[in-house]
């Protein structure tokens, strides 16, 4: 029975090693793209209040895509993260991050849930993003203000659907 040279042996290590790093990067997922920016305001329309649950509030966004068209949604905060009110005029953006940068309006459509910010630099618990969309492939993270004080958001969004409007 021949033996295994040492090298021969190393060479086998190495490969094997090799094989088991790649299929691990294999199965990562790419990190995802930023598509665009979504604005929200909340309308100083009380009748667009009304009509909503209690603890619901209305918004109006537009998506500016850094490819491709861009569009108009209807939107509902269903949840925030502080006992404060989401109060009319209030402008909310968010960064849109996706699989790919080409984002269909209809992707967008849906429930977005959100998860709180644990770290030190906000114990208060702002919101550290939504995710959400058609298939569950979109995250929307807060963008905040240059001109503001604090980089801090107005208010942390926890809960939000939003419905695109048809031209």
């Amino acid at each position: 029975m021949d033996s295994i040279s040492p090298f021969k042996l190393a060479v086998c290590v190495l490969l094997l090693g090799l094989s088991v790093t790649t299929s691990a990067f294999a199965d990562t997922p790419p990190p995802p793209a930023n598509a665009g920016t979504l604005t929200c305001t909340i309308p100083a329309d009380a009748e667009a209040q009304r009509k909503l649950p209690e603890g619901a509030t209305a918004l109006s966004c537009d998506y500016e895509a850094l490819s491709g068209p861009g569009g108009r949604f209807d939107g509902v905060i269903k949840r925030i993260s502080s006992d404060k009110e989401a109060e009319p005029k209030v402008i909310l953006s968010w960064a849109v991050l996706a699989p790919t940068p080409d984002v269909e309006l209809k992707d967008l459509e849906g429930q977005y849930m959100g998860t709180l910010n644990s770290t030190s630099s906000s114990p208060d618990g702002t919101a550290a993003g939504l995710r959400g969309g058609a298939n569950d492939t979109i995250e929307l993270r807060p963008v905040s203000d240059p001109l503001s004080p604090s980089s801090e958001p107005a208010i942390s969004v926890l809960e939000l659907a939003l419905h695109s409007i048809k031209a």
